[in-house]
């Protein structure tokens, strides 16, 4: 095989693997973001704190059990 053959040979042969690989590079990692809410005390106590927590995550537009949206 002579030396330009070889060159494109493996050029050829390179190029196809990262044609091949690419799609992987496409594919974005889907955020999965949770959000907490941490109080001492009984739930009785933090009633109010926790109602307030929940309007104000509604306003930003987060459901509870649900991704943003």
């Amino acid at each position: 095989m002579s030396q330009v053959r070889r060159r494109q040979f493996l050029f050829a042969a390179s190029a196809g693997s990262l044609w091949v690989s690419m799609p992987g590079f496409a594919q974005q990692q889907v955020r999965v973001w949770r959000i907490g809410f941490l109080a001492g005390g009984s739930l009785q106590s933090s009633a109010a704190w926790l109602a307030a927590f929940r309007q104000g995550m509604a306003a930003l537009g987060w459901v509870e059990k649900r991704e943003r949206g």
